[in-house]
């Protein structure tokens, strides 16, 4: 299991069979890595963000090498999502110095063993800052931001669905509660969101973080709140590193782990 921190070189890894955590086998120091990591196949996958683009870098598993596979500059705040061989990039903002500010529909994918991008069919509401999962042959993606008339922030609670064997992207139910920067998680067939800003940020103060979880109901078309996160139980020092995200991921683990956790306690 892979913990990778902002600084990719600070990354961590824990062996089951020792119980124990290490370094993470790269040693390369690269620039701030961009939204979460993806695993394609027997690689982790890496965004990298550079003064004036974004590099995707790669680590084998098998090889215990890590190796920049492309570069672009057309694009940043996108949404990534990985399935099979492919990476698909789907909306995001165009970057600072071009002529078009705001956000994008835009969205393409990239082979990772060919080496090769190829636009697919753009969404059908510009969206950044949006988050992904796919299920069975289809990419959901949900929220995000977009810019009205006179540039203020919208946060978004819209959600849209690409089929991959058609090349099309079909609007879905909204969200029960707007949205930005969160997650998306396919959990036993099922998938949740949960994180994000519910409101934008400005000088002043941050923008407020969602607590709410909710899951998608492909019959009914439907998001059904589910839990509350208990932010209000992580220790006040702890809890300011999730003032701008609250971010997860999948994982199983034996019941004899979550057996001995220690539970938080009201006062803490």
């Amino acid at each position: 299991m892979f913990f990778i921190a902002s600084d990719i070189a600070r990354s961590r890894c824990y062996d089951p069979d020792s119980n124990c955590w290490s370094s993470a086998p790269w040693k390369n120091k690269l620039p701030f890595s961009e939204g979460k990591p993806l695993v394609v196949k027997s690689q982790i996958c890496f965004f990298v963000r550079e003064i004036s683009s974004t590099a995707l870098w790669t680590f084998s598993l098998d090889s215990n090498s890590l190796t920049p596979l492309c570069k672009w500059v057309e694009t940043a705040n996108f949404c990534a999502v990985a399935m099979d061989s492919y990476i698909y990039v789907i909306g995001g903002s165009v970057r600072r110095g071009c002529n078009l500010p705001g956000a994008r529909t835009e969205c393409a994918r990239f082979h990772t063993e060919q080496n090769e991008w190829k636009k697919i069919a753009p969404l059908n509401e510009a969206r950044l800052n949006a988050f992904g999962a796919c299920k069975n042959d289809k990419i959901f993606i949900a929220g995000g931001s977009n810019f009205d008339l006179m540039m203020e922030i919208n946060i978004l609670k819209t959600c849209e669905v690409y089929d991959i064997l058609i090349d099309e992207w079909q609007c879905i139910a909204r969200l029960t509660f707007a949205r930005s920067l969160g997650s998306m998680v396919l959990a036993d067939e099922t998938l949740y969101v949960f994180g994000g800003r519910q409101t934008r940020a400005t000088f002043r103060r941050r923008g407020k973080i969602s607590d709410k979880v909710e899951c998608y109901n492909p019959e009914s078309n439907e998001w059904n709140f589910k839990a509350t996160v208990p932010v209000n139980k992580i220790p006040n020092m702890k809890r300011s590193f999730c003032d701008n995200y609250l971010n997860g991921c999948t994982l199983r683990v034996f019941k004899g782990v979550l057996t001995n956790l220690e539970s938080i306690g009201e006062s803490d």
